[in-house]
């Protein structure tokens, strides 16, 4: 029997059908529809955005930049004027922009569905579930970085690059202390003189931390250079606003410095 459907499901066939026709000339007309975006963000239409989006990507389906850009506008633009929105009840702002978020990253996972060798589109969404200014995702971002590892060839600097973005997921994330400490470690020792300072910093407040077993403790006059080198550089982790890093015995470190 043959499969039944309601108008909307035929709309939708017949678009793709007309799409299709077009065959080379698609990326070209893709790109010609995506200007049209503008108009929709000027005039904060971002319903009707969402829909020039999707024959965007409809048309190009294989270019990460339309998913990218599209999917930076629904959980960024959108949801910020949304949330930014006094005529709406607080409530309302809230869900809304809740929801757009949710829908930039749904078009995040479909671009990558779509283009499952583009690094930039895995990067920019788990930098979506980091972003202090939209809903922080820790375990979520873990797990977008470790599909880079997983699935893509990437060279050792990148490979190390996420990792150290790995890393500093991990130490915000309660319980797993003791998994950013080893990684932390391996990442430091791997390569002392290019460690960054905010590797330094989490390897450090990471050892203070009673939920870790340190495999020895690396000596602070180690991990810093010297006294006054560690005084700086924690001192600045303190004052960071950022209140999901690990902090336990930072205080009492930098006074037993002379700080």
């Amino acid at each position: 029997m043959a499969p039944s459907f309601d108008a909307e499901a035929r709309a939708g066939l017949s678009q793709k059908a007309w799409i299709a026709s077009f065959g080379s000339l698609r990326p070209a007309l893709a790109a010609y529809y995506s200007l049209g975006v503008i108009r929709y963000h000027s005039g904060r239409d971002w319903e009707g955005l969402e829909e020039r989006l999707e024959e965007v990507v409809l048309l190009d389906p294989y270019n990460p930049f339309y998913w990218n850009t599209g999917a930076w506008h629904l959980a960024y633009n959108a949801a910020a004027d949304v949330h930014e929105d006094a005529s709406l009840a607080p409530l309302q702002r809230k869900q809304g922009f809740r929801e757009w978020i949710a829908r930039g990253d749904a078009l995040y996972q479909r671009g990558i569905e779509a283009n499952p060798d583009d690094l930039k589109l895995r990067l920019e969404r788990a930098r979506l579930w980091s972003n202090p200014h939209r809903i922080l995702d820790y375990p979520k971002v873990l797990g977008i970085l470790q599909s880079c590892l997983d699935d893509l060839e990437l060279t050792d600097a990148r490979i190390r690059r996420i990792e150290l973005d790995q890393c500093y997921a991990m130490l915000r994330i309660p319980g797993e202390e003791q998994s950013a400490y080893q990684l932390a470690r391996r990442l430091y020792l791997s390569d002392v003189e290019g460690a960054p300072s905010s590797l330094r910093n989490g390897l450090c407040a990471l050892q203070l931390h009673p939920n870790v077993i340190a495999e020895p403790a690396i000596p602070i006059q180690e991990i810093y250079g010297s006294r006054a080198n560690a005084v700086k550089l924690l001192t600045h982790y303190l004052k960071d606003s950022d209140p999901d890093k690990p902090r336990y015995g930072v205080r009492d470190l930098l006074d037993a410095l002379g700080h």
